[in-house]
């Protein structure tokens, strides 16, 4: 409901960039990737065949799993410029 003050659960822009960094700060490589892996079966599982994904710094998940064969659906990814530079 609009103008509501009863919480949603829905988190916003910069209110969902705030959850996402404190969970990506206590979470290891292999926590993203089970956690990754477990999305992709609940999609397939559910019929979708392809996602479009701009995830930051989630490339070398994606790479991980394909390279396993692990990777049953297409993924098209969107790298941030930042992504492309070595430093």
């Amino acid at each position: 409901m609009m103008g509501s003050t009863e919480p949603m659960g829905i988190l916003r822009e910069h209110a969902a960039d705030a959850a996402f960094e404190a969970i990506e700060r206590s979470w290891t490589f292999d926590d993203k990737l089970r956690f990754l892996k477990r999305s992709i079966e609940e999609c397939v599982d559910n019929g979708i065949t392809a996602v479009r994904t701009n995830d930051r710094d989630c490339w070398i998940l994606y790479k991980t799993l394909s390279d396993a064969g692990k990777l049953p659906m297409r993924i098209f990814f969107t790298i941030n410029y930042d992504e492309t530079c070595e430093d």
